[in-house]
């Protein structure tokens, strides 16, 4: 993408699929096709966007705006309709907006203390949930169209909470697990594409730990290193073979993961890129 010097990027991310990626800027928010690689979306807002979602490639989504412009303020999530280019909607929340995932059915919007959920079809909120201080926002979604599975930081330092949208308990509450993670705040959570795994790192950085999101046994701890680190990004690779950690270290950790199926020696294997 071709920026002048005004032009910032402020949120980056893909699609369900990886077929389409879209940025949030300074001025706007842009979507691209991730192959062949070309810009689909231009729009120019008059301020900035510090969150855009797409679901699939829908011409439906979700965008968060931040600066001065209060008709996009920060405590808004603005539901937009590109092929008609207007606002279809706007869900205003009294917290400032941390980051937003769609579902199928679903509107998960992340503050710093909790997480409210929408129903896509007729935006009602359908569920309110606390959360540990959430500074950055983190938060894992299965991207698998068929499940609704999602985790996040407990009210508990340390701990995270597993909760499944599509099983109910008979008290009509859905179906929650909590992990005992780490010792520390947690600092990055991801799962993989069908929401059985759920990866996270604490606020040391020097630990990756892996579990199974059904019952919450630990499957794989994962060493990024001896010193301390602040951990940017986890995410596993479509097969849930892989697992990648970036940090402020100016390196990329790629770990594979564990498999009944491989040898010890695969297991072990790990592979640095450095940046």
């Amino acid at each position: 993408m071709e920026t002048n010097e005004e032009e910032k990027i402020l949120y980056s991310s893909f699609n369900n699929d990886n077929s389409c990626f879209y940025i949030g800027t300074t001025k706007g928010f842009r979507i691209y096709n991730s192959y062949p690689l070309k810009c689909v979306i231009k729009r120019d807002i008059n301020g900035g966007v510090s969150v855009i979602e797409v679901l699939n490639r829908c011409n439906v989504f979700a965008f968060v705006g931040t600066g001065n412009n209060i008709k996009y303020a920060q405590n808004k999530v603005i539901l937009w309709d590109e092929q008609s280019s207007k606002v279809i909607n706007e869900l205003i929340l009294r917290y400032t907006i941390k980051k937003v995932k769609l579902k199928r059915t679903k509107i998960f919007v992340i503050c710093e203390n909790n997480i409210i959920v929408f129903s896509l079809g007729n935006y009602e909120k359908i569920d309110s949930i606390k959360t540990f201080p959430n500074r950055n926002g983190i938060f894992g979604i299965s991207l698998d169209p068929k499940t609704n599975i999602i985790s996040y930081p407990s009210i508990d330092k340390g701990k995270i909470i597993i909760k499944n949208y599509d099983e109910k308990k008979k008290d009509d509450n859905y179906i929650t697990n909590e992990i005992n993670a780490h010792n520390s705040e947690i600092v990055a959570l991801i799962m993989n594409y069908d929401g059985s795994l759920v990866a996270s790192a604490s606020i040391k950085g020097t630990i990756i730990r892996i579990f199974k999101t059904n019952n919450g046994d630990i499957i794989q701890e994962l060493r990024r290193g001896t010193e301390s680190a602040e951990i940017y990004c986890l995410n596993f690779d479509f097969h849930s073979m892989n697992i990648a950690c970036s940090s402020n270290k100016g390196t990329i950790h790629i770990f594979n993961i564990k498999n009944d199926e491989k040898n010890n020696e695969v297991q072990n294997q790990k592979v640095i890129l450095v940046l």
